[in-house]
């Protein structure tokens, strides 16, 4: 009769946990007011005994004593304003309401609940329209950004929302303008304004101020070719076609710039070689005759390369290698690992290149010099790298353990020389940043 004994233990532990207890726990958290707790009871039961009456009679109780207290504090929180609250509310109706209709237990609403739940939708949307209009004034834009995804999330047909978009674009370009404008730079920030107005017409003051730039800003620019003072012709040849390049990027509405042919043309005809210098009285003159309000000259004056001495440092690794031996025991043949010192380099190199250009702005209506500079600009490339004869694999920087992520971050530097760049890369990265700098200060002289 005892080895049955476990036989009724096994059936009181199966019935403690069936449907009837699931009842009973959901019945005394009725009790206690814990109607959540109920539902997931009865809602157990219900998974084990799909057809329990008392299960499904109590879920329909319990479950309508819940969405009594979820209507209330959506009530609650709509009345006091608090929409975001309101909708997680809303949200956990939605649920409670999907969960009981999977058991086919119906329950009741107010009529109102879903048209309450729009007007918080367009409430909080509205917020949140208005807290991104501020962060655009304070040109915050990743947050504004932030509140866009809010207001896609809660409803992406939300009227407002494409004017948003477009602002979070035309705002930042709009802010470029203004700021080129308060340092004199007018056909650049005519350029930003262009392109503020081509995504949204008449954004803020953008029209009134095309206005103004157009009424009283206008000038005709001559770039004359470049000057080089230096033995290097492709060098000078790739500096005059950027600036050139960067001059007509400029060009809008505000600002003209005399056709390279025609330049040409007229050099020809006065008798002045290509890279020679032009002389100031001929410049104005030429500049006359093409109607041009602004002429620029430019000299290359200065090319160097300058390489620091190749500065090496050995160091010590460790090289892995496979060793056989005999066991004096068994005097079989044994393979194990052992460390061996190796030597590898650490080598520093610097390449700096350099170019001196010089540069006059002058208003031909007056025969005036506007602004004369010179602009001095290095580009160094510093590369730190390491060579070994051997095969870098083999090779390792201590005899202890080193993770792989650090293994392969130490071994990458026997790669790094790849980081080298050549004296043309060089002189093309000099070429950009000095012409950057060279367009930012005749933008910021050519309409004084």
């Amino acid at each position: 009769m005892r080895k049955f004994a476990w036989l009724g233990l096994l059936i009181a532990v199966v019935s403690c946990t069936g449907p009837k207890y699931y009842v009973k726990q959901a019945q005394k958290n009725e009790k206690n007011k814990n109607y959540e707790q109920a539902v997931i009871n009865y809602n157990e039961a219900l998974l084990q005994d799909p057809n329990n009456k008392d299960a499904k009679k109590g879920l329909k109780k319990s479950g309508q004593k819940l969405m009594n207290q979820l209507v209330t504090s959506f009530e609650d929180a709509y009345q006091s304003k608090d929409y975001l609250k309101a909708i997680e509310k809303y949200q956990d109706i939605q649920r409670l309401r999907s969960n009981v209709e999977r058991r086919k237990v119906d329950l009741e609403l107010p009529d109102d609940l879903n048209t309450a739940y729009k007007t918080c939708i367009d409430n909080q949307c509205k917020d949140y329209y208005h807290s991104a209009l501020r962060t655009i004034d304070n040109r915050d834009y990743n947050l504004t950004s932030e509140y866009i995804r809010k207001i896609e999330k809660l409803d992406p047909t939300y009227e407002h929302l494409g004017r948003l978009r477009d602002a979070v674009k035309a705002d930042p370009l709009y802010s470029n303008a203004i700021d080129a404008y308060n340092r004199r730079e007018y056909a650049r920030a005519y350029q930003y304004f262009q392109q503020t107005q081509d995504i949204i017409p008449n954004y803020r003051e953008t029209a009134n101020y095309m206005d103004e730039l157009s009424k009283n800003y206008n000038v005709h620019v001559l770039l004359f070719p470049l000057e080089n003072n230096t033995p290097n012709i492709q060098l000078s040849d790739q500096l005059f076609r950027s600036l050139e390049s960067e001059l007509y990027k400029q060009r809008n509405q505000l600002m003209k710039v005399v056709n390279k042919e025609s330049v040409v043309d007229a050099l020809r005809k006065a008798n002045i070689p290509a890279y020679m210098p032009v002389p100031d009285k001929d410049a104005l003159t030429i500049a006359k005759s093409l109607d041009a309000s602004r002429y620029i000259l430019c000299s290359l004056n200065q090319v160097q390369t300058e390489k620091m001495p190749r500065q090496e440092d050995v160091k010590i690794a460790y090289l892995k290698e496979r060793v056989l031996y005999y066991d004096q025991w068994s005097g079989t043949q044994m393979s194990n690992y052992q460390y061996r010192e190796s030597k590898y380099k650490e080598i520093l190199e610097e390449t700096k290149v350099t170019m001196t250009i010089r540069y006059r702005i002058f208003d031909a209506t007056n025969n005036t010099l506007i602004q004369s500079n010179q602009i001095i600009k290095s580009v160094i490339n510093q590369v730190k790298y390491a060579e070994y004869a051997g095969v870098v694999e083999d090779l390792y920087p201590t005899t202890g353990y080193v993770s792989q992520t650090d293994l392969r971050k130490w071994r990458s530097r026997f790669e790094a020389a790849a980081d080298k760049k050549s004296e043309d890369e060089l002189y093309a990265i000099l070429i950009r940043e000095l012409t950057r700098q060279w367009m930012d200060e005749v933008n910021g002289h050519i309409f004084k």
